[in-house]
């Protein structure tokens, strides 16, 4: 009980984060949207995602797992579905340079806006999950 609860507060704060960083990434500003959007991330993520995995699991197989990420993706598109304030829009990429390396402006598309923020979320809370586990 203890770890649903906590990946729960992780799912909420990467979120919250996610929607202050990533410029394609917003709910409508009210509290009561993110918990909801939350909820539902999680709820999705604990029951959905292993529904989904089976039915990815062909594709995975034969990319030997690089196909996983679709399924977090998946799991994002149903949750903004479901909630009405989560929206993922495209956003202007502004470029930047470092040293001898640029990379220029350019537009992001919803959907690849979407990958980001799917994988972004998926690393935040296994990340935090592994942070907190006590397992070394």
């Amino acid at each position: 009980m203890k770890r649903l609860i906590r990946s729960l507060i992780f799912t909420l704060t990467g979120i919250y984060l996610l929607s202050l960083f990533v410029p394609g990434f917003s709910y409508s500003g009210s509290w009561k949207v993110l918990i909801l959007s939350g909820l539902v991330f999680w709820l999705v993520n604990l029951i959905g995602k292993p529904v989904i995995k089976l039915v990815m699991l062909p594709i995975n197989f034969v990319t030997m797992g690089f196909f996983s990420w679709a399924s977090n993706l998946i799991v994002l598109f149903i949750t903004v579905k479901l909630v009405p304030g989560l929206k993922i829009l495209g956003f202007d990429y502004p470029g930047f340079s470092f040293g001898a390396a640029t990379v220029s402006s350019g537009k992001v598309s919803p959907f690849w806006s979407a990958i980001i923020i799917s994988i972004s979320l998926s690393l935040f809370i296994n990340f935090s999950n592994w942070l907190c586990s006590g397992k070394k």
